[in-house]
């Protein structure tokens, strides 16, 4: 059983634990806000909104840790690791992503926005994009399974 002992006051707890379930959601929860905050901030630099100085440093910093994450995740960190292809897991963060954008979408037609109507147009139809994708990839895994490649 592997325990976490980087996050103070959590040395003795295990990956078995409720615990880690719920720093998992919360997680989640973060990174989900995280792309929210992103996109807004992308919009409202399209319009024309300039950023200060210490907001690009705000940024790089978190593109560096999110990337430190990731990196340690998918296996950069020098420990060899296998990732299981969950076609369920992608297809329902897909569609929760797909979701957001219809909303976002439905918020910018209220608001009258051109550029956030055209802007979530496209995020939809890259969402639709993506799925359907990973239809093919769902076959390609099956194919490889059936063959033992």
């Amino acid at each position: 059983m592997a325990s976490i002992d980087l996050i103070p006051g959590f040395e003795s707890f295990n990956e078995n634990d409720k615990t880690i379930d719920n720093l998992n959601s919360m997680a989640s929860t973060d990174l989900e806000r995280i792309g929210d905050y992103a996109d807004m901030i992308k919009d409202r630099m399209s319009q024309g909104q300039q950023l200060d100085a210490w907001m690009y440093s705000k940024i790089s910093d978190s593109v560096k840790n999110l990337n430190s994450v990731h990196d340690t995740m998918d296996g950069k960190d020098g420990i060899a690791e296998k990732h299981e292809f969950n076609p369920n897991e992608t297809a329902e963060r897909l569609k929760r992503r797909e979701q957001q954008n219809i909303e976002r979408f439905r918020a910018a037609q209220d608001r009258e926005d051109p550029f956030g109507v055209e802007y979530y147009q496209l995020r939809i139809a890259i969402d639709k994009i993506d799925i359907k994708k990973l239809g093919y990839q769902t076959k390609i895994h099956q194919l490889k399974q059936k063959y033992g490649k």
